[in-house]
């Protein structure tokens, strides 16, 4: 859903990166290396990551076209500050005119150069450390760029001989909810947050022990997941874990009214029919066969797809809706903004507008696909609370879809959705209340070529 990108952290990156631009910051790689007493605190404690961090990053020189003497490519600065003089004939050297062969060049040069300054230009080796601008990277990623998830993976290896291939890493890939990985996780390290684990870890595995006991030993044997155990088994197995850790917590915390057993096992009880509820409509809407890529639609019909981008505080949505027939080929396509309540909103208006599009657009064989299962639910009618906003707007569509044609509106993987998504959010950044389109833009083309490229 496109309100994710919003809340995306590489997106919000790249706009923490450009304000803190503004007020003079230094970057290391994407890490940042903060200056100003008015940067969060989160950011400060990054900062200090980099102490433990700074082995597995290395200087980028940057561009060997630089001024040799005047620009920043190196660590202590410009050169042109540690030398008496420049020579008004070395003026214009680049880095690339003194770097040659390997090595420093430096017996052409007219300028006087002290010894410690040309120890420190033996420390570069331009022709590995070039990259396009100058400052420190994160080596043990080939994009050079720092990650938390590459960072602690090299802690890992360092401290701890961490192999990542066998070790817990199958906790997360159940399918459970994320706070009972965690939990799961901590507890398999020994490093459930317990009074005793806090102040100083002298019991090494009270953490595990508070966590099983006292209703492990009746669940337990019964329950430990198997190899190819049902995944309702590992959830009603990893369910009365999490009830019997937060039932210790709160009786902890609230000695007065603590939890009885029978309630634990009605709350783990709960938590295992919602699982199934959840897991039977996932399997019904979201088969493994559902493709990561856009599929054409079969011969004498057109696919159409929506999108919609909402950014909350300016309560308006862009939408996005593109056709295109079993060659791939786009047909119609429009653009537009309006005003929202709700993301849901946003993705029924982008259907709306799409059908209404191809209605006009004489298609009677439509197939539209959406990347948001509420949107689907309702339009599908299995979503029967008449008390949401978006009722209404859920209601024409299905009027719309009951008009002298076939239609059929699919869940697809956003991945599968590229094209609607970046029509979506072009839209969103621009003042038109609505536009059609009678072919794509560059942008959009690349993307269509590349869907069929999957396709094929």
């Amino acid at each position: 859903m496109d309100l994710s990108w919003y809340m995306n952290p590489a997106c919000l990156e790249r706009v923490k990166r450009r304000k803190i631009r503004e007020k003079g910051v230094v970057f290391v790689g994407s890490m940042n290396i903060l200056t100003s007493k008015d940067i969060p605190f989160t950011n400060k404690s990054i900062s200090k990551a980099f102490g433990a961090l700074k082995d597995a990053f290395s200087w980028c020189v940057g561009s060997l076209d630089q001024s040799f003497w005047f620009d920043n490519w190196s660590i202590e600065g410009p050169i042109a500050q540690d030398v008496p003089f420049v020579h008004i004939s070395d003026s214009d050297l680049t880095i690339r005119d003194v770097w040659k062969d390997g090595q420093w060049n430096l017996r052409d040069i007219f300028s006087i150069i002290l010894e410690a300054v040309k120890q420190r230009l033996n420390a570069y080796n331009p022709d590995l450390n070039a990259e396009e601008s100058s400052g420190w990277s994160w080596s043990v990623a080939s994009s050079r760029f720092y990650s938390a998830r590459s960072g602690y993976s090299w802690l890992a290896k360092r401290k701890f001989d961490w192999n990542e291939h066998d070790n817990w890493l199958w906790v997360w890939r159940l399918h459970i909810p994320e706070k009972y990985k965690f939990l799961i996780w901590l507890s398999l390290h020994n490093a459930i947050p317990i009074a005793e684990f806090r102040l100083g870890r002298v019991a090494p595995v009270i953490g595990v022990r508070m966590v099983l006991n006292p209703f492990f030993i009746v669940f337990g044997s019964a329950l430990v997941p198997r190899r190819g155990a049902r995944s309702g088994d590992a959830f009603l197995f990893f369910s009365t874990i999490w009830w019997i850790w937060r039932s210790r917590n709160h009786d902890t915390f609230n000695i007065d009214d603590s939890w009885s057993a029978s309630k634990v096992v009605s709350l783990i009880r709960s938590s295992v029919r919602e699982f199934h509820t959840i897991f039977a409509m996932h399997q019904s809407l979201s088969p493994p066969s559902l493709c990561l890529h856009w599929i054409p639609p079969p011969v004498h019909s057109v696919k159409l797809n929506c999108d919609a981008s909402w950014f909350a505080p300016s309560g308006y949505a862009g939408f996005g809706c593109i056709i295109r027939n079993p060659d791939g080929c786009w047909l119609k396509g429009c653009t537009g903004k309006v005003e929202v309540c709700s993301v849901l909103f946003a993705e029924l208006y982008a259907i709306w507008r799409g059908l209404l599009l191809a209605w006009e657009s004489r298609f009677r064989e439509v197939i539209c696909e959406t990347d948001c299962l509420e949107a689907l639910f309702l339009v599908n009618q299995r979503m029967l609370s008449k008390d949401i906003p978006e009722w209404d707007l859920a209601k024409h569509i299905q009027e719309v879809m009951n008009w002298n044609w076939r239609v059929s509106v699919l869940l697809i993987q956003k991945t599968a959705n590229s094209v609607a998504d970046c029509m979506a959010k072009a839209a969103a950044s621009v003042a038109d209340i609505h536009s059609n389109w009678s072919q794509p833009w560059s942008e959009l083309q690349h993307l269509i070529d590349l869907d069929m490229t999957l396709a094929n």
